[in-house]
């Protein structure tokens, strides 16, 4: 399947900020792992095959830019002890400034976890990566949670995490 990391060391979660009301947030709740071309609060969007599902962690260095959390949520997902080794394993990642990289849409990254080296901690999914890692469970983040999402301290986020619903 895939090579696995270093099983001592500590899983993160991981976590994706995802638009308020969308199908893809409502399957989120049910444990599933899925990306809609265009992402938008409708029933009617498309799923999407080939795009890689972007998620990070928050051991890690990346943080979304300022106003991610805009008309999103952010849910944590708890994938499975393969899976979560899967995705830190470098064996496993194609660097999106590699000359070889075609795009997350090409096929030949489908199988691969995208990784950015100025988004230390961002993971993007491939099509077919995403389906053998299995979510245990999806939940709304924490106060704190969203806070060091958003390099910020609790009492900073009052009004923004009100937001913070299925």
């Amino acid at each position: 399947m895939y090579l696995l990391g270093d099983r001592g060391m500590a899983l993160p979660m991981f976590f994706r900020w995802m638009v308020a009301g969308s199908v893809d947030l409502q399957e989120a709740k049910n444990k599933k792992l899925t990306y809609r071309v265009p992402e938008q609060p409708v029933s009617g969007a498309k799923v999407s095959g080939a795009k890689a599902v972007w998620v990070f962690n928050l051991q890690e260095a990346y943080r979304p830019g300022a106003g991610v959390e805009k008309n999103r949520v952010l849910v944590a997902f708890e994938f499975d002890a393969e899976g979560k080794d899967a995705i830190l394993n470098p064996a496993n990642w194609i660097y999106s400034e590699a000359d070889n990289f075609e795009g997350e849409a090409n096929p030949a990254h489908w199988y691969q976890v995208i990784v950015k080296r100025n988004e230390i901690g961002a993971y993007g999914l491939g099509a077919n990566f995403k389906a053998h890692v299995q979510v245990l469970n999806a939940r709304l983040a924490n106060k704190a949670e969203f806070a060091d999402a958003l390099g910020l301290n609790e009492l900073e986020i009052k009004e923004k995490y009100k937001r913070q619903k299925w």
